[in-house]
């Protein structure tokens, strides 16, 4: 009951231990809405799909839809390109709704089938997120559209995903992502959700080992660079030096050992 309410954020209360009364209290999610799908095929190497779905979050009664159509062409046998547009809103179509939003997303990937179930694939990612204006951020709430407070989020992904197939019992899958904003991703086993603000480059490799038809061995090793930014004109050291522009960095290294043995 305390879904996009004041107790959302701790920075708005005078004390920020009501803000467990949201994070600390069990939160149901229960959902009613509709979802229809449907496939086409235009040619024998073209086949299109679109998803529909429009549903209302009992929670706090606030109003969904996502629309996603994609198209999958293959050109040759063992050749494919797939453009999949997303569109998606909260409370869009609700001026009573406090935490409206709107996002679009476009994927295309290229995925090159080789023998011996080796591939290469492409990917890129574009999309664009806005939020709400803040009406408590500006000064005249007669002018107009209110700019002030309108956040956008423009996110752009470049990369590529390379898998080698050894023999029957050893796989190596490697790929490199340049990553601008918001990107959701399928990370060989992993699903990884990244959201850089002044750029990243994503690296990673794993490995899949099977010695027996019993037992199974993978790992994999992720590396994750931020470009250096800074929002601070100048700061103080512990020491009591000045510095101006002080620049902010950020590295990640993430590892994941997996072994299986079926009984």
């Amino acid at each position: 009951r305390y879904k996009t309410s004041i107790l959302e954020d701790g920075y708005w209360l005078e004390d920020p231990i009501y803000s467990f009364l949201y994070s600390g209290n069990p939160q149901p999610q229960s959902e009613e809405g509709f979802f229809v799908s449907s496939r086409y095929q235009f040619h024998r190497s073209i086949v299109g799909i679109l998803n529909w779905d429009t549903w209302n979050r009992k929670a706090d009664n606030a109003k969904y839809y996502r629309t996603v159509a994609s198209l999958d062409w293959r050109p040759a046998f063992n050749f494919r390109i797939k453009i999949r547009q997303k569109w998606q809103a909260r409370g869009h179509f609700d001026i009573q709704n406090p935490s409206p939003f709107y996002s679009r997303e476009t994927r295309i990937q290229a995925r090159l089938r080789m023998s011996r179930y080796n591939q290469f694939e492409l990917l890129y990612s574009n999309g664009y997120t806005t939020f709400s204006p803040r009406p408590r951020l500006t000064d005249n709430a007669l002018g107009g559209d209110m700019m002030v407070g309108n956040i956008g989020s423009p996110d752009e992904t470049v990369g590529f995903i390379i898998s080698h197939h050894a023999d029957n019992t050893f796989t190596i899958k490697g790929g490199i992502l340049y990553i601008q904003g918001f990107l959701w991703y399928f990370e060989d086993t992993d699903f990884r959700i990244f959201n850089s603000e002044n750029g990243a480059i994503h690296s990673w490799s794993s490995i899949d080992m099977k010695p027996s038809s019993l037992f199974r061995i993978m790992f994999k090793v992720s590396h994750t660079t931020d470009a250096t930014s800074t929002r601070i004109v100048d700061g103080q050291t512990s020491l009591g030096y000045w510095i101006q522009n002080p620049q902010v960095s950020n590295e990640n290294m993430n590892y994941r050992l997996q072994i299986s043995y079926a009984l």
